[in-house]
């Protein structure tokens, strides 16, 4: 294969190249940084790849090089210097970050947080802190601080609260589509954080994915975290399983708002849903909650008839 790469035919130059990459011989270094000259775009791209997946440090400097000539080949680069990940690398990277072209940036951000260091975390927390984002490029940027953050043995939750990254975590969330935002946030949600995490998602409950959504659910209620009734309230509307278990954490959750949430779900057209909501103010164990039971005890659902007779006798008598 090192011989082949110096046919006449690019194509079969850049097979070559892919080959080596695919073998991770380190004889093949040289002869891949050699191929950085090419004169086709296509071979110079493959031996890039081909150096990533090698990674050899002596790769970093003519890499590098390449980025400054040829622009297609940066994005690939970028992502070549994050395989490698030596502290050379990372320094590389960590000037990709600033490039103009946004594609190239966006690379080197998702690359500094596989290999990035403390060094990583404060230019991209300070880029962080200046930057506005969308669904599209903030999974990236969020992901990347949270595994640099975990990789240098920080709370990256106690980083969100300290910069004021909430709605960064939210963008991320709603533009996760590889489902890698969702697992560090379940993380946070069984974390010592989880209280805050849960406030964090309060205002896009209603835009979770589903398991998240039940995972948010259990945490808002195993803590007890009132920032949440508000979101609680907007998964009403969703499907009944997802309805009943919102409605069963705002009567575990209670405190100052939850006897007017819970009047909100009676109106459900789900039956599963209203009995939840009965049971619930049962849950909340406050009096005021039994002008709104009694008339239940008059309804022509006997299971909701029921629900609210049993719902009274433990507000009335604490069983």
């Amino acid at each position: 294969m090192i011989r082949v790469l110096g046919h006449p035919d690019p194509d079969v130059r850049k097979f070559a190249a892919d080959i080596l990459g695919w073998l991770g011989e380190p004889k093949a270094v040289d002869p891949l940084i050699e191929a950085l000259e090419d004169p086709d775009p296509n071979v110079v791209c493959a031996a890039v790849e081909a150096l990533g997946h090698i990674g050899d440090p002596k790769a970093v400097g003519p890499l590098k090089r390449v980025c400054s000539r040829l622009e297609d080949a940066r994005p690939l680069v970028v992502d070549a210097l994050g395989e490698i990940g030596t502290p050379e690398a990372i320094d590389v990277l960590l000037e990709a970050v600033d490039r103009d072209d946004p594609s190239v940036a966006l690379a080197a951000v998702e690359a500094l947080g596989k290999v990035g260091d403390e060094r990583a975390l404060k230019v991209l927390s300070e880029k962080a802190d200046r930057s506005e984002y969308n669904t599209f490029t903030a999974p990236v940027w969020a992901t990347a601080l949270y595994n640099i953050a975990e990789r240098c043995g920080m709370d990256f939750w106690d980083l969100v609260e300290e910069h004021g990254w909430e709605e960064l975590v939210r963008q991320a969330v709603l533009g996760d589509e590889e489902g890698e935002v969702a697992e560090w946030v379940k993380a946070g949600l069984s974390g010592k954080r989880a209280g805050f995490v849960v406030g964090i998602l309060a205002p896009i409950a209603a835009k979770l994915p589903p398991e998240l959504k039940v995972s948010w659910i259990d945490a808002a209620e195993g803590i007890c975290v009132p920032e949440a009734l508000a979101g609680l309230e907007d998964l009403f509307a969703e499907e009944p399983q997802i309805a009943y278990r919102a409605v069963r954490a705002v009567g575990k959750i209670g405190g100052a708002g939850a006897l007017d949430v819970l009047v909100k779900a009676l109106e459900s057209k789900d039956i599963l849903v209203r009995i939840a909501a009965v049971q619930a103010l049962g849950d909340l164990g406050d009096s005021k909650a039994l002008s709104v039971l009694w008339p239940l005890t008059e309804e022509d659902n006997p299971d909701i008839a029921q629900a609210a007779r049993k719902s009274i006798e433990r507000i009335r008598y604490g069983s």
